[in-house]
């Protein structure tokens, strides 16, 4: 989402605004759903599209058509890409899916709605790990501050999740950030999660977006009671 964000408020700056409108490749429209995932697949011939409703198409890029449609359940809230064909699907009950892209078939499907340490549990997000994982972000009712984290392998299950706060994983799959305090972000390998990086951002930023190589990292901030909006881009290698 902020990446889209970001290239909105940077397409508002005159000075980067070029000539002349181009005329896009492929207009796909909606009407009375939400689009909550965009992927690009097949070395970029193909873009993957999720909605709240379910619905999941994918569309040729090239060949400007739709190839396939399929239905992923009900009020799908978030969507995280997973390997070989599959992907993960978070749903309004609080109930983690994992599909295939190509019939929508549910595969496995994960609770987390029970009595947890700290009471009842609700499922707040889902996340994309690196080799085709996820993990699932889930708030504690009467756990002060917070929740916990569990990580979910498509082929071996749920296992407990050494984070402690929900990383952001670059679309290279090779690097993770993590915020250290509420002015510094690390960025670590995925594999070893060893720190790679830290970067000093500044106070007040909520969000954090990395390139897909990991050599640029943006942040996010608003301001207090007024509309205005700030992003930063930084280069990794000056951390």
């Amino acid at each position: 989402m902020f990446s889209i964000l970001l290239l909105l408020i940077v397409a508002e700056d005159p000075a980067l605004q070029q000539t002349g409108e181009p005329s896009p490749v492929l207009q796909i429209p909606f009407t009375r759903d939400v689009v909550n995932f965009l992927r690009f697949t097949d070395r970029d011939q193909s873009l993957e599209i999720g909605t709240l409703s379910g619905e999941f198409s994918t569309w040729g890029v090239r060949r400007q058509r739709r190839v396939s449609t399929v239905v992923m359940g009900r009020e799908v809230r978030a969507y995280v890409p997973s390997s070989k064909g599959r992907v993960f699907t978070l749903h309004a009950d609080g109930s983690v899916g994992l599909r295939t892209t190509e019939t929508g078939e549910a595969l496995r499907s994960f609770e987390f709605g029970d009595e947890g340490k700290y009471g009842k549990r609700r499922v707040l997000d889902i996340r994309p790990l690196a080799n085709g994982r996820c993990l699932v972000v889930i708030h504690d009712a009467r756990m002060v501050g917070g929740g916990e984290y569990v990580e979910i392998d498509p082929d071996r299950g749920t296992s407990p999740s050494p984070w402690r706060t929900a990383p952001v994983l670059c679309p290279g799959g090779k690097h993770y950030g993590v915020w250290l305090d509420k002015e510094t972000i690390a960025l670590l390998d995925s594999e070893t999660r060893k720190r790679w990086r830290v970067i000093k951002v500044g106070t007040g930023w909520y969000a954090m977006v990395l390139s897909n190589d990991c050599s640029h990292l943006a942040v996010v901030n608003a301001s207090p009671g007024t509309p205005d909006w700030e992003i930063r881009v930084f280069t990794t290698a000056d951390g």
